[in-house]
């Protein structure tokens, strides 16, 4: 008998406290919605009622992180990034180029050219001991895209290419449309595309690097038997080489990951020319542009005022 009270007894005790733990834990299931769990070194706080994922309705918007051009081939960023600078941006671009002849002497060429929206501005300091037909000369080129204005400079004691300056007098006549205001428009002239086509077609690419985490490096190589055709040999003979025979360009391309534009390139180029009497001549030359995103708007506008007279 005492065994059974006993027993009876440790039941009795077990639902005491076997009771009010199965009451607490449904509780806590029951609430486990608005309960924080706190990591190893977390602090309990008070808890927070965990909202329910809003749906958005069709007229609202969600903001995504941003979607970057993605390549499969090194050629693909090329045409993407010169793609670019045929659409209505504005960006600024430093381009120098030097020319080696032969017995014949040196080419030496800055370019600083500038594109807002429809506008474009480009000035050339050259500098020449080649007996090309424009040698040495200081040159602004400018366009809204309707209507465009060119003057030159040529003499030598009036620019000067390594500090990037030059004097203009009266008798440097400017050539070209009379321009009464600044307009906007979404127009491209095209005077600061890319220098050369670029793709499959014309040339292959030697390689893709992607391992830097901001940039491509992609070099190709165009077909030398296509060159001849290109509308880049095509400048040589416009300023005075009777003949053109390239024989290499391959450029080096440093394009950004996030935008897909082109940061800068570099070139390699060798080829053979014929000046007045002099024939078959081998030159090389190397070439480096630098591009720049900016707001060119003002730079543009005060270089139209001071170099071209223009009324804006």
């Amino acid at each position: 008998m005492k065994k059974r009270m006993i027993k009876y007894n440790l039941i009795l005790v077990m639902l005491i406290v076997l009771i009010p733990v199965v009451y607490t834990l449904s509780i806590y299931f029951e609430n486990a919605s608005t309960v924080i769990i706190p990591g190893d070194n977390q602090e309990i706080t008070e808890t927070v009622p965990i909202d329910k994922p809003t749906v958005p309705d069709d007229n609202s918007t969600i903001t995504q992180k941003p979607s970057y051009p993605q390549f499969k081939t090194g050629m693909q960023a090329v045409e993407y990034a010169i793609a670019r600078l045929t659409e209505p941006i504005s960006f600024e671009c430093d381009v120098y180029h030097t020319t080696s002849c032969a017995s014949i002497g040196s080419l030496n060429v800055l370019y600083k050219a500038y594109r807002y929206k429809n506008h474009e501005m480009m000035r050339i300091w050259s500098e020449c001991s080649i007996p090309l037909e424009m040698g040495n000369f200081y040159k602004v080129m400018y366009s809204n895209c309707e209507q465009e204005q060119i003057r030159f400079n040529y003499d030598t004691k009036r620019f000067d290419l390594k500090e990037k300056t030059n004097i203009f007098i009266d008798s440097d006549t400017i050539d070209g449309d009379q321009i009464k205001e600044y307009i906007e428009t979404d127009k491209v002239h095209g005077w600061n595309t890319f220098f050369t086509d670029v793709n499959n077609e014309l040339a292959r690419e030697i390689y893709f690097d992607k391992s830097n985490k901001n940039y491509y490096k992609v070099k190709v190589s165009l077909y030398q038997s296509k060159l001849n055709d290109s509308k880049y040999a095509g400048t040589m003979i416009s300023v005075g080489a009777l003949s053109t025979d390239m024989k290499k360009l391959n450029i080096t391309f440093t394009i950004d990951k996030k935008t897909g534009y082109l940061i800068s390139c570099t070139r390699e180029e060798e080829f053979i020319i014929s000046i007045g009497s002099a024939s078959m001549i081998n030159c090389t030359a190397t070439g480096v542009q630098n591009y720049k995103y900016i707001d060119t708007k003002d730079t543009i506008i005060n270089i139209a005022k001071q170099e071209l007279n223009l009324p804006y």
